[in-house]
């Protein structure tokens, strides 16, 4: 479709202000251009803004617009960018800048909440957007997954697949182009993660096999915008990692000091706004000003005596300087409080910068750069003409074969007349019709504008996942089956297509609007979510692990939601050989409503209605085998008479500072039949960052009350068997450091307290005070999961009862043995474990025992907290020995 951009003034305007007037005059002018500009090939469609831009941003923006400089910053994980460097680039250097993170941050760990893996990744791309909202670059990934830390670039390398994740860099350079390649981490391993050594290793292979067509050569021939490309120089960003002074002697520097008059800040200042994003790690910061230099080290291509030495940055390395000197006198000419002055020129620059377009090679850095340059313009045309467009929806779901409402808002926010010519709505295509919708509307000044429809849902139409997570991962690339996703952030998960006009008959820009869910909540105002496509009946258990301690059944709840009222469905749960269920199968017909705490257990039952779906919980009784196995249960639903299947569970992620993520994820769970003994009955939980060990704890039998502030300052702790420290706690929780000495004092009197890990500070210290005796927290730590364990005290109450602890116990663990462990201690802690790395020494800090008066302190840094919702067997009987420490003593 080609697109033509065409001013025309409403007839008021001839009787505003002078400023208006000349609006008006430009008109006749730009009514010439019309047929030229349909005779250019279009670009693609824009993406909406997210918000509206302000008069500062806007000039930045029309700033940027004679600037042909481009950056590609390369690091492993969400939060290893430099944000002041990216916010210098972007808003001082106005060079086109972009973060390449290797992976989405799916290893990490989590402050805020219970997520990891998969749903962790989804929270950290989320935050890297916000971020990038904020520092102003734009942000890309590979398919990496983060498997946890390691040490080693090799099995970094290994577990990705070398070749894969370098193809993924590749493609990133070869689609951005970039003058100069920076990367945060030396490729040397003092970055320490094995996965920072390798996206320094990557930048650097990719840096020379982006030029080479005979490396990947199927990108350049699947995909004709990708041609091979040589950035001028590869960089070490040398910055210290949390900012501040540095000598620099005579490397090439920039100071990220320095100040934007325009915006008012300094852009250390922006920067600690952009890393602060990153709150599921706990990384806020706090802004600097004056000067600060940022060094680098020159790795590979053209030294240079500054970052784009020797590179034209101007218009005329696409052949056209005169409209880079256009460009510049419009960013000269700006009026802030009339920016729809600038309308008409940016138009006249945009329809030649299309014509150079078109007669240039699809290929190459001209193209890139031409490309970049109009979708830029277009931007800033429909940023300064203040057009306001939304598509909102009634509910935040809908399903294939259902409907969705739809009303579609828009506001013309100046003089200018702007034509809504038509809008190209989701699902057009499944139903033969590619223009869903002819709606030549007029925009005038200010007066809103709204449309209404309700649109059919396919019953073939995509579960709307984020791209990445729409089949299973492999063992280190998540599966992505489109290359042109490769490398994208997101997707919104519906989105309709507006045609904008700036005269009664011409399409002029395409902008992708997202279809959102609009609500107020009453603390925080307006609240946006996306709109997505979920399957009409979705199953959950109510639990991830169910652990059978001993051959006795014990019941499993499944909650099935979305049936139609008057719909039969058949819920079951697909169990593992040797394991059964009573009953087999629930029947079940959606009829009267029901109480909210209803169970099923067998026969018939009736659903609940709950918002925009129905609602039933039933319940199965399952009974293990006598033997200790794990395996896999799924609960599936049918549909009758149709039969169709479903089995997966939709997961909601909501947190304050990212947008509501939805995903859809298989519904199946782990039963385990484990061996298992344990003593005491309830045990106090002090919840740290957030983990599901409460959980995993109730699983097998304990009473678990979570302990707030108040039961620390004045609660009686004496009631409690046992009392554990959840992950980071003390990094946390600041009660609990207050109230530190009534914790002991419980120990003292004949409690138990098992402490899990805290992490320290690279700037702060590193004696820890919490425990009854001194101890030194360090960064050791065991991340190769099957690395060898080695029982130091075999016959120590801790590992010798209630249940006997073997090395079997340390078979089928996930991830990493354990991590922060204190590398130093007294001798009133006594070490029960030694587990190393390969070629590394043994270390001793991972469980640290010691009696304090009549009780027992327990300091740990195995990653219980992994270990215990994946369900392995061998974790959950060593922790249930941790907190049976003291009777066990007691009892020898």
């Amino acid at each position: 479709m080609s697109i033509e951009r065409v001013l025309r003034c409403c007839p008021t305007v001839s009787r505003a202000n002078r400023s208006v007037r000349s609006v008006h005059r430009s008109a006749a002018r730009l009514a010439c251009l019309f047929w030229l500009l349909a005779a250019i090939p279009a670009a693609r469609s824009l993406e909406l803004e997210p918000r509206a831009m302000d008069a500062a941003r806007l000039q930045l923006a029309i700033e940027r617009l004679p600037v042909m400089a481009s950056v590609l910053y390369v690091a492993a994980h969400p939060d290893d960018e430099n944000t002041a460097l990216l916010s210098y680039l972007a808003q001082g250097e106005l060079a086109h800048t972009t973060y390449l993170s290797i992976t989405r941050g799916d290893g990490g760990q989590n402050l805020l909440g219970t997520e990891q893996g998969e749903l962790l990744g989804l929270i950290r791309t989320e935050e890297l957007l916000a971020a990038r909202r904020i520092d102003g670059a734009e942000q890309l990934f590979t398919r990496a997954v983060d498997f946890g830390y390691t040490k080693t670039v090799e099995e970094s390398l290994e577990y990705w697949g070398r070749e894969e994740v370098l193809g993924d860099v590749v493609r990133a350079i070869r689609r951005l182009q970039p003058d100069v390649v920076i990367m945060r981490f030396p490729g040397d391993g003092r970055g320490g993660h094995g996965q920072h050594t390798a996206s320094a290793v990557l930048a650097t292979e990719g840096f020379e096999a982006a030029a080479d067509p005979l490396r990947f050569p199927e990108q350049l021939s699947g995909d004709t915008t990708l041609g091979p490309w040589h950035p001028k120089r590869l960089l070490w960003d040398a910055a210290r990692f949390f900012g501040g002074p540095q000598e620099v002697g005579d490397a090439v520097a920039v100071d990220v000091g320095s100040f934007s008059a325009l915006l008012g800040r300094s852009f250390t200042e922006i920067a600690a706004d952009s890393r602060t994003m990153h709150k599921s790690q706990g990384f806020g910061a706090t802004g600097s000003r004056g000067e600060q230099l940022n060094p680098f080290e020159h790795r590979a291509g053209e030294p240079g005596q500054s970052l784009f030495d020797g590179i034209d940055t101007t218009w005329a390395r696409v052949g056209a300087p005169r409209l880079g000197e256009r460009l510049e006198v419009i960013a000269t000419a700006f009026e802030p409080r009339r920016p729809y002055e600038s309308v008409p020129e940016l138009l006249a620059v945009l329809e030649e910068t299309r014509r150079v377009a078109a007669r240039t090679e699809s290929r190459g850095n001209r193209q890139v750069w031409l490309q970049r340059k109009i979708e830029e313009i277009e931007r800033v045309v429909l940023a300064a003409s203040g057009l306001w467009i939304e598509a909102l929806a009634e509910e935040p779901r809908t399903s294939p074969g259902g409907d969705l409402r739809l009303t579609v808002n828009a506001v013309n926010r100046s003089p200018l007349t702007l034509r809504l010519a038509g809008v190209d709505l989701p699902f057009a295509a499944a139903a033969g019709d590619s223009v869903a919708a002819e709606i030549p509307a007029v925009l005038n000044q200010n007066r809103p504008f709204e449309w209404r429809v309700t649109l059919a849902v396919p019953r073939s139409a995509a579960i709307s996942n984020p791209y990445w997570l729409r089949r299973s991962a492999g063992r280190g690339l998540f599966a992505v089956e489109d290359p042109a996703l490769i490398g994208r952030p997101r997707m919104h998960a519906l989105e309709l297509a507006a045609r904008i006009a700036f005269a009664e008959g011409e399409p002029t820009i395409e902008v992708r609007v997202p279809i959102q869910y609009r609500w107020t909540d009453r603390v925080e105002g307006e609240r946006r979510r996306d709109v997505s496509v979920v399957p009409r009946l979705s199953v959950q258990l109510q639990g991830e692990v169910f652990v059978f301690s001993s051959p006795e059944p014990r019941s499993i709840a499944v909650q099935v939601e979305g049936a139609a009222r008057g719909e039969r469905i058949e819920v079951t749960l697909e169990l593992p050989e040797g394991w059964s269920s009573v009953p087999a199968r629930h029947v079940v017909d959606s009829g009267d409503a029901v109480a909210d705490d209803a169970d099923l257990r067998g026969g018939d039952g009736e659903f609940e209605e709950v918002g925009y779906a129905s609602t039933q919980r039933v319940v199965f009784e399952v009974r293990p085998p006598s033997r200790p196995t794990r395996g896999t249960v799924t609960p599936v639903v049918r549909s009758a008479p149709s039969g169709e299947r479903f089995d997966s569970r939709v997961q909601e992620v909501d947190l304050d500072h990212i947008p509501v993520q939805t995903v859809v994820l298989p519904a199946a769970g782990e039963v385990v039949r484990l061996d298992l003994q344990r003593r005491g009955e309830l045990i106090g939980y002090v919840e740290g960052a957030g983990d599901e060990i409460p959980a995993a704890l109730a699983e097998v039998g304990y009473e678990v009350v979570l302990l707030g502030d108040e039961d620390l300052e004045r609660g009686d702790l004496d009631r409690f068997d046992a009392i554990v420290l959840g992950v980071r706690a003390h990094n946390t929780r600041a009660a609990l450091q207050r109230h530190n000495d009534r914790v002991l004092d419980y120990v003292r009197r004949g409690g138990t307290v098992v402490a899990q890990y805290n992490t320290i500070s690279f700037r702060g210290p590193r004696e820890v005070a919490y425990g009854p005796y001194p101890l030194t927290l360090s960064r050791d730590r065991v991340s190769v999961e099957q690395a060898p364990v080695r029982l130091l005290d075999a016959d120590h109450p801790v590992l010798r009862s209630p249940n006997r602890i073997t090395q079997q116990d340390f078979e089928g663990w996930v991830q990493e043995r354990g991590l922060y462990f204190p590398d130093a201690w007294g001798d009133d802690w006594a070490p029960l474990l030694a587990s190393a790395d390969p070629g590394e020494p043994e270390r001793l800090g991972g469980l640290l025992y010691a009696e304090y008066g009549a009780g027992v302190f327990v300091y740990t840094g195995i990653s219980f907290f992994r270990q215990l919702p994946a369900g392995v067997p061998g974790a959950y009987r060593l922790f249930v020995n941790l907190v049976s420490a003291r009777s066990t003593a007691a009892g020898e």
